[in-house]
């Protein structure tokens, strides 16, 4: 059964090419048949693409619903759109995702924004009819700052999780520039320390598209108190729904063979 994974949100510049180039690069380093799906304007996601090498894992790149109706893959990442996006456009992507995951910026303005995007895209009339797993991921992130405590905050209200914090690192430019990924850069000391957030955020994606619960308890039931460390990025799932360690060993034994 093929994995969708769509990466959206319309504010521009919050890092939905960060995200979905290194799922897609994660992904097919792990084994999996995966192709790119860019929605975006930019392009971003293709010149990425066009600079990867054949040493690389191979990753199908479509830019048009009509190209993927005649593909199979295992996994298929979609790079959303930035700005307006259209009510027929995302009920589009959203009919063909299995989980939704929305980069936002620790910033106040970012916030708000970010806010009124999730909560228009949770009350869409399509996510209330077919309920899908949406969640969070913060990009450079300074961790333990008080920006970004208020950003947690904010999602607890909103109910939804934060599932992993990137940090503010060079390494993403570097990625990007080389048609590359956190995970296959493992002489990399940044992309290292960076990778264990990225392992959090696939193993919630695969939890919750495997789950046979319309939709995952998606918020913790205490808020984050302020000043503190508490993004804990995989803390977001209740007990019985935690990621089996499996699948986080498998991406690192990918990754290290």
């Amino acid at each position: 059964m093929t994995k969708t994974i769509l990466v959206l949100n319309r504010k521009g510049g919050c890092g939905k090419t960060t995200l979905a180039t290194n799922l897609a690069a994660g992904y097919a380093a792990n084994g999996s048949n995966v192709c790119l799906f860019d929605q975006d304007a930019q392009r971003s996601s293709s010149l990425w693409a066009g600079m990867r090498s054949e040493a690389q894992a191979d990753i199908t790149l479509a830019r048009s619903f009509d190209e993927l109706s005649g593909m199979d893959h295992d996994v298929i990442v979609i790079d959303g759109p930035g700005g307006h996006i259209s009510t027929k456009h995302l009920e589009q992507m959203v009919a063909r995702s299995d989980v939704i995951v929305v980069p936002l910026l620790p910033a106040s303005l970012d916030a708000q924004a970010g806010g009124q995007f999730i909560t228009e895209l949770v009350t869409n009339r399509l996510l209330r009819a077919t309920p899908k797993p949406v969640a969070v991921v913060t990009n450079r992130v300074q961790l333990a700052t008080t920006t970004h405590e208020q950003m947690l905050h904010l999602l607890h209200c909103l109910n939804v999780p934060h599932v992993a914090a990137l940090r503010e690192s060079s390494v993403y430019s570097k990625a990007i520039d080389q048609g590359s990924s956190v995970f296959e850069m493992k002489t990399n000391r940044a992309a290292r320390k960076e990778v264990r957030a990225w392992y959090e955020l696939v193993d919630w994606i695969d939890t919750a598209v495997a789950s046979s619960a319309a939709r995952l308890p998606l918020a913790p039931k205490v808020a984050p108190k302020a000043g503190t460390n508490a993004d804990a990025t995989s803390r977001r799932l209740p007990k019985a729904a935690q990621p089996a360690a499996v699948s986080t060993a498998a991406f690192e034994n990918r990754n290290q063979a």
